[in-house]
């Protein structure tokens, strides 16, 4: 995935309120496998951004004023291809959710955020294996 130096989930986070952004921001730090490269208060904001920082991830709120998630969707796609996008809505399954769905993305309802954090995260890489000892001598107690 593009820029990712600190083999965290670089993610995008899109909502026009400022508390449920908080909120996922601080999830998503504690959980320590992303990290938030910049928020966006509508879909306009949100093409620009995606654009200029190319997140692995962003998580779309499907209804805001001005361009709402599912106008923003496809364009953000475009913008930064490869980029996984969460739409995160308090609206129930319905013809948003669904549009939004059929344009590639994974659809959360807001009251699941911790569903959020564990999509995001599975992005993220495994950890190294640690290194497998070579032959020689066995430790412990051999002694005869």
């Amino acid at each position: 995935m593009a820029g990712r130096s600190s083999g965290k989930v670089r993610v995008l986070l899109v909502d026009d309120l400022s508390d449920i952004r908080l909120v996922m921001r601080l999830l998503l730090e504690a959980d320590g496998r992303a990290e938030i490269v910049g928020e966006a208060t509508d879909g306009a904001e949100a093409v620009r951004l995606a654009g200029e920082l190319h997140p692995d991830a962003v998580v779309l709120d499907l209804r805001m004023p001005g361009m709402d998630g599912v106008t923003a969707l496809p364009l953000i796609r475009d913008a930064a291809p490869g980029t996984v996008v969460v739409a995160l809505s308090a609206l129930p399954v319905g013809p948003a959710t669904d549009r939004a769905v059929d344009l590639g993305a994974t659809y959360v309802r807001k009251p699941d955020l911790r569903r959020v954090v564990n999509l995001v995260g599975a992005l993220a890489p495994a950890p190294p294996s640690p290194p497998k000892p070579k032959g020689g001598k066995k430790l412990g107690n051999n002694a005869a």
